[in-house]
């Protein structure tokens, strides 16, 4: 597995990565558009929309060889502001300049990001660059002040030490869907079953502090599956309320991307009616968003407008 270093920076990339990596492409758009075989992957991810990002041309050769080596799982590590901010599995790619220009239309040469390719759900993280963990070709370490210019796959060695970089501050990168409990999570469940007095759960307890004692968790990065909802209804909703809280009327804080942030809160219960649409969503700031969901009435009413 490699790691792909991709730079996501400044005004127009900024608006790209909002949207087709946030936002993302309406999978049925695709329809008839790219291959058979890669429309079907993609509609096993089982989502709405669809996440997207894209490579120029090499100006000398027409082509671009972090993309011909790019495979399926290899990770991609968005980078802005000498940080990575997202990170995400490859799926697929493909080659479609029709597509790019419709998406992120031309650069001032022309060009357009061609060299195509789709991610998994991917997740924030928040890792400050540090140059001196890689090695050029020549097997020197970089400078401080390096600064990551163009899209750079890793080499082995290089993806090996970003991901073992990543994953001290993250946690280990793993997979939602391949998750499975650790031998000594799964000795730990043992124990912990059958419980049905006071008197047991305090034995038990016990018994899985003498088991887990002196032993730090072992971190990981979850990266999953999202819902299959509609993001471009939650970020009008949001917008048309200025991403200001409905219920407290609580301003948005700004994210370490620069973005505002809000979240959308479906009135009726989206797993249950199936239905998305915005006029059934509010915009929210994550603690009413929290109380609704967990809150009773009285914490609910205490957190109105005029009431905190």
């Amino acid at each position: 597995m490699k790691v792909l270093l991709q730079p996501s920076s400044g005004k127009e990339a900024t608006k790209h990565f909002i949207d087709t990596i946030e936002t993302g492409v309406l999978l049925t758009s695709l329809k008839g558009r790219i291959d058979n075989e890669s429309y079907n992957k993609l509609e096993q991810l089982n989502q709405k929309y669809v996440k997207v990002w894209g490579l120029v041309p090499d100006k000398k050769t027409g082509s671009r060889s972090e993309w011909e080596i790019l495979r399926k799982d290899d990770l991609v590590l968005f980078y802005a502001k000498k940080k990575f901010f997202y990170i995400a599995r490859v799926l697929l790619k493909i080659r479609n300049r029709e597509l790019a220009e419709e998406w992120w239309t031309t650069d001032e040469t022309g060009q357009t990001w061609e060299f195509i390719y789709f991610i998994k759900e991917g997740k924030q993280i928040e890792v400050p660059y540090n140059p001196e963990i890689l090695k050029k070709i020549d097997g020197e370490k970089y400078s401080p002040n390096h600064v990551v210019f163009g899209a750079n796959l890793l080499n082995a060695e290089n993806s090996a030490n970003i991901l073992k970089y990543i994953e001290h501050y993250e946690g280990e990168i793993v997979d939602e869907e391949t998750l499975n409990p650790t031998e000594e999570e799964e000795k730990i469940f043992r124990i912990s079953s059958g419980i049905h007095t006071r008197e047991e759960a305090i034995r038990k307890i016990a018994e899985i502090t003498k088991q887990v004692e002196n032993k730090p968790v072992k971190e990981r990065k979850r990266i999953a599956k999202s819902l299959v909802r509609n993001p471009k209804f939650a970020r009008l909703v949001k917008e048309k309320n200025s991403f200001i809280c409905e219920i407290c009327g609580q301003e948005p804080f700004v994210q370490k991307n620069g973005l505002f942030y809000a979240e959308a809160h479906h009135k009726f219960e989206l797993a249950k009616t199936r239905i998305d649409f915005p006029e059934d969503m509010i915009c929210l700031c994550p603690t009413c968003h929290r109380v609704l969901h967990y809150g009773n009435e009285k914490s609910l009413q205490n957190r109105k407008k005029g009431n905190i």
